[in-house]
């Protein structure tokens, strides 16, 4: 759809909205009702974390789309003022509105400037794109995601569940132990991510005028860099460990190389 690429993001999104809507409604109606989870947080505060991943699926989204467009700046200014209106808003609330309480102004913090950069880029999405429904579109778009959905959802359920077998297993400094191990290897997510927006748009624009031979060479190279990062970290990243903790943290050294490697 590159003659109606507007028309097909703001239609596109449009769909995951109607589906974040019906979640909302269901977890609404049964969260009250779930007698060990509803003690744990409020709905009130469900309900600003389901709008918190509300706004960063469209952040994400408006973000692949100036990767698409190659619209690198756009990119960095948005991290830019989402890291500062994290720190700024959760430290006023922290030190301020919530200071007996201030697990709360940390997520209200977080929250509230991606909520509203959310909102503000879905009004932006519809202006440009002007196309509420499209069945065209979205049919385009669920044959390619929803095969997706799975994947995702194992991989968030992955990462979570880990940290709740060790905690029940064994403790909670266990956790905090393999935490610092999963933060630490997740730099090499961080470098893979940064190298990912650079390299998808350039694969995408060669494959499609059927440039193999030119992505098959790149690519080795591409292979072979990231394959570099990956050693050079699991070869630093002990160190680094003695470094920037303490010495009751050192068991994770044990761990982070697995996690680099997975």
């Amino acid at each position: 759809f590159k003659d109606d690429f507007n028309k097909f993001v703001a239609s596109v999104c449009n769909l995951f909205t109607m589906f974040f809507v019906l979640v909302w409604i269901v977890t609404n109606i049964i969260y009250p009702i779930l007698p060990n989870v509803s003690k744990e947080f409020d709905i009130s505060i469900v309900n600003v974390l389901m709008l918190h991943s509300f706004g960063s699926a469209i952040i994400n989204y408006i973000s692949l789309k100036y990767v698409i467009e190659m619209k690198y700046r756009l990119n960095m200014i948005i991290a830019v003022i989402l890291t500062l209106c994290n720190v700024l808003v959760s430290l006023f609330l922290c030190l301020g509105l919530y200071n007996s309480q201030r697990y709360l102004g940390r997520i209200l913090g977080s929250a509230a400037g991606v909520i509203i950069i959310g909102i503000i880029f879905y009004v932006i999405l519809q202006i440009n794109g002007k196309c509420l429904i499209n069945t065209k579109y979205w049919k385009y778009a669920l044959v390619i995601g929803l095969p997706i959905i799975p994947h995702a959802l194992s991989l968030t359920l992955l990462s979570q569940l880990a940290r709740i077998m060790i905690k029940d297993m064994v403790g909670y400094s266990a956790v905090g132990i393999y935490s610092l191990s999963y933060t630490m290897a997740s730099i090499l997510s961080v470098l893979m991510n940064s190298l990912d927006s650079a390299w998808r748009p350039w694969f995408y624009t060669n494959y499609s005028v059927k440039n193999y031979s030119e992505l098959k060479r790149k690519n080795n190279y591409y292979i072979f860099i990231f394959t570099a990062l990956t050693i050079v970290l699991c070869l630093i990243m002990p160190e680094t460990i003695k470094i920037v903790s303490s010495k009751e943290y050192w068991e994770s050294i044990d761990t982070v190389v697995p996690l680099i490697v997975a």
